[in-house]
């Protein structure tokens, strides 16, 4: 095989990894690729068994030569035979030695171009190509951008004087696009695939080949800045690759096919993003037979294709799909723990999202300890990826919460709070509504285990980062729910007088009703020993003299009735047995029943539990986390955001074609 062939497979498979948002460095490894074909996740040239073998060949057959070289000391031919053995190391994954001698050869390269630039300027270009690629490897990136610049401009200034399109150029060029877009320089990278294409007549071979790693690269840099565009490189990609045997090439019409489901999902507007994912995991089931170093790239499509059978309302199809991504992130976890953990983890929090009905007890607990394996997945990811862990344990404390198990469930609350708040300091535009959303769990949770001042805290919090949000669609109507909350952690509190700012902050919104069933008073208080039904005092109160005034004991009740009136609107008064406890407004005059009087003691029983029940159905009078993400399920479809809309507390109602089954709506990620 041609050194160029095995360069545009090079290219192929950094390419494919970056569809598949893989880092190639994060499989680099000190021992080499050298473990059984079927559990080395990553080979550089997509053939493991083919290609290892003659890297090795290569490698060998150079030190073999290089002994002789440097007893005659040919220099020219000593820097060819290092440049093909730092190519060898590259590819056996030995990098540090790869970057060590092709250093070694850049500096002699150096000495002969200087005495004759015109003999030795292509292969000065040559070996900082192939550098940039290894250092690139090595996470040295700056030093690999140099590297390629220099390449570039190395041939160019060759074929400069000419004014003519060298040929041997069109490979490092592509390798040079390719490494941009790969470090998230789509630009620049754009840039230089477009600048190829203009110059592909002028290669006589390879020429296919070259243009659909273009085109798929200009799909890729373009997906985010012009649709269409991306769209259109897609398509000719797909076109192109599908009538081509080599293996590398159908994988790149998978990529192809991967890209353009992304761009439609992204896009929205139609359901068939899909179609395309599925097309890309049947390819890649084949091709992954043929050679297993292509389940990275298969297991990333697994992913995607439920996400997109989910977004078309398939979701028994996505259900299944996301079940086989998780086996296949499994397995490649075994042989690449570092690099696949992550991966694994957002797979194990997909598949937990998903709900089927009710359940009984044993249906719950299963689904528990799928999303148990997400919060353990996530906390060994590392770097720490803080809010994958933040939604892992959202999840598992809406679980935990759900069985009962409070006292666990306000654990795990609070550790989504702290962790979505460092993932807000990092990008506050993507995860300040997940942050208010956790809060608000944490001060259900913590109410449901009598944290009474605690859990009227973090929904104050909640209230507070809302108002950071002022402007945002449905601003009003998520804040009016949020200070609903502040509410009733007051009314559980038994501390109606600190609500009262909140509630007129509430009523300047508008629309109260959604308080309507909440017993925040009860329907008599106890005024100077007597009890007052409050409902009818408005009525009672005249003045009691000729100049207006009226009597002390009126007086307090005009005082008591100013602060508790805004509440009376509200009342319904269908749930009687449930307004039998006094309330406090910060008025010496309001003393509390005995139990006789009273008929309850105080506060009814249950009362002071945790409000929010939409995911733990903890009692009538649910938290405000339900109707939020069910509220706000529109704005956390952004596929920028990987948010907890509704998936997390609001359910659906599937047709699965024999009965109804129920289901959380998982988040879209990309």
């Amino acid at each position: 095989m041609s050194p160029n062939f095995l360069a545009l497979r090079r290219s192929s498979m950094r390419l494919l990894m970056c569809c598949a948002s893989l880092n190639v460095a994060d499989f680099t490894s000190p021992e080499g690729y050298f473990g059984p074909p079927a559990s080395t996740p990553y080979y550089p040239t997509g053939d493991i068994q083919g290609d290892r073998n003659a890297a090795f060949t290569s490698a060998m057959e150079s030190f073999d030569a290089l002994e002789v070289l440097l007893v005659v000391n040919d220099r020219a031919k000593i820097v060819a035979k290092q440049s093909e053995l730092a190519q060898a190391l590259s590819d056996l994954g030995l990098h540090d030695y790869a970057n060590t001698t092709s250093g070694f050869t850049l500096d002699l390269v150096r000495e002969l171009y200087a005495a004759t630039p015109d003999d030795f300027r292509l292969r000065v270009a040559s070996i900082q190509s192939l550098r940039a690629n290894i250092l690139l490897d090595l996470r040295k990136t700056e030093q690999a951008i140099r590297a390629a610049d220099e390449a570039k401009t190395l041939y160019e200034e060759h074929g400069r004087p000419q004014d003519i399109f060298i040929p041997e150029s069109a490979y490092p060029w592509l390798d040079h696009a390719v490494l941009l877009c790969s470090i998230g320089r789509n630009e620049e990278g754009s840039k230089m695939a477009s600048e190829l294409l203009n110059k592909a007549d002028e290669l006589w071979e390879d020429k296919e080949y070259i243009f659909a790693l273009c085109k798929l690269c200009l799909s890729n840099a373009w997906a985010e800045i012009n649709s269409d565009s991306a769209l259109s490189a897609a398509d000719e990609a797909i076109d192109y690759c599908q009538t081509q045997l080599d293996v590398n090439l159908r994988a790149v019409s998978a990529g192809a096919l991967l890209t353009k489901s992304k761009i439609l999902s992204r896009n929205g507007g139609d359901n068939s993003a899909y179609t395309f994912s599925a097309e890309a995991v049947i390819l890649l089931r084949r091709i992954n037979d043929e050679r297993p170093v292509f389940s990275l790239i298969l297991a990333h499509a697994l992913d995607t294709y439920s996400e997109q059978l989910l977004e078309a309302t398939r979701k028994e199809e996505s259900y299944l799909i996301a079940q086989e991504a998780v086996s296949v992130w499994k397995a490649l976890r075994t042989s690449a723990p570092g690099p696949i953990t992550r991966s694994l983890a957002w797979a194990l929090f997909h598949l937990a999202t998903f709900r089927r009905g009710e359940g009984d007890k044993d249906t719950l607990r299963n689904e528990l300890q799928v999303s148990e394996s997400a919060v353990h997945t996530f906390r060994d990811v590392s770097p720490l990826d803080a809010a994958g862990l933040a939604h892992a344990l959202y999840l598992f404390a809406d679980r935990l919460l759900e069985l009962d198990e409070k006292h666990e469930a306000a654990v795990n609350a609070e550790g989504a709070v702290q962790y979505f708040r460092e993932a807000v300091s990092q990008a506050p535009h993507k995860y300040t509504l997940d942050l208010i959303l956790s809060l608000s769990l944490a001060s259900s949770c913590l109410a449901s285990v009598a944290r009474v001042d605690d859990a009227l805290g973090y929904a104050k919090q909640a209230v507070e980062v809302q108002r950071e949000r002022a402007g945002a669609v449905e601003y009003d109507k998520q804040l009016r729910k949020l200070l609903t909350d502040v509410v009733l952690r007051f009314s559980e509190a038994g501390r109606l007088g600190g609500a009262l700012p909140w509630f007129r902050e509430l009523q300047a919104l508008g629309e109260t009703r959604d308080i309507g069933e909440v017993p925040l008073v009860r329907k008599w208080i106890l005024i100077n020993g007597v009890i007052v039904e409050l409902t009818g005092l408005s009525n009672d109160v005249t003045p009691n003299s000729s100049d207006g005034s009226t009597s002390t004991e009126t007086q307090h009740r005009l005082a008591t009735l100013e602060n508790i009136g805004p509440f009376l609107s509200i009342l319904n008064t269908g749930h009687n047995d449930l307004m039998s406890s006094l309330i406090e407004v910060g008025d010496p005059g309001l003393a509390q029943p005995s139990a006789d009087e009273s008929g309850s003691g105080g506060l009814p029983d249950g009362s002071r539990k945790g409000s929010m029940d939409g995911l733990g159905g903890m009692g009538k009078f649910g938290s405000l986390a339900a109707s939020l993400r069910a509220s706000w399920r529109e704005e956390r479809r952004k596929p920028e955001s990987f948010s907890l809309d509704s998936d997390l507390g609001g359910k659906e109602t599937v047709d699965s074609g024999e009965d109804d089954e129920l289901w959380h709506r998982p988040p879209s990620r990309r």
